[in-house]
């Protein structure tokens, strides 16, 4: 029996499984003022929001999908990140993750992980990066991919920013102070 109400598989329906009509391909276009942007966040906040039950059913939806979608927004709320909004950037990426579910390719949730440790960090506001305890039902793979970059060090996840990460931002973020 379904255990998601009628406003959350509406919102599942409407969101698209591809970011290039979106960003353009350039996954850093238009941070946070995109329509994907406002869905996605819409989306994390209703599986925070939600049971055990309504999460897994909402990761069950994306299983056999093209999961990217999940994978660049984390790479764009961590390149938004500032010291006012760390907390909710974390929180809503980490929920990105675990819908994510590690499908698309665990090494690129890595990089976005990592990416978004690395931002954490720079705010200087908060260094502890782990998965809240309420959404402990994840998947090992993202469990697995979150302790991978918990462990490493200062060194990679710089390396890993500058490979990966956003062109540079400024200090107070895309939007300014």
């Amino acid at each position: 029996m379904p255990v998601l109400n009628g406003a959350i598989e509406a919102l599942l329906k409407r969101l698209p499984l591809r970011d290039s009509a979106y960003y353009g391909g350039n996954i850093y276009a238009r941070l946070g003022r995109s329509t994907l942007d406002r869905q996605l966040r819409e989306l994390c906040k209703v599986y925070l929001e939600g049971t055990p039950a309504q999460r897994a059913e909402m990761v069950l939806h994306f299983k056999d999908r093209d999961t990217w979608i999940f994978v660049a927004f984390i790479r764009r709320l961590a390149a938004q990140m500032t010291a006012n909004n760390a907390d909710e950037m974390l929180e809503l990426s980490l929920a990105a993750a675990c819908l994510e579910n590690a499908q698309f390719d665990i090494r690129d949730l890595i990089v976005s992980l990592a990416l978004l440790r690395h931002a954490l960090e720079r705010t200087g506001k908060r260094t502890d990066f782990d998965l809240p305890r309420h959404l402990n039902d994840v998947g090992r793979s993202v469990k697995a991919a979150v302790g991978n970059v918990r462990r490493m060090s200062k060194a990679e996840l710089r390396r890993i920013s500058q490979e990966f990460g956003a062109p540079y931002l400024p200090p107070h973020g895309p939007q300014g102070p």
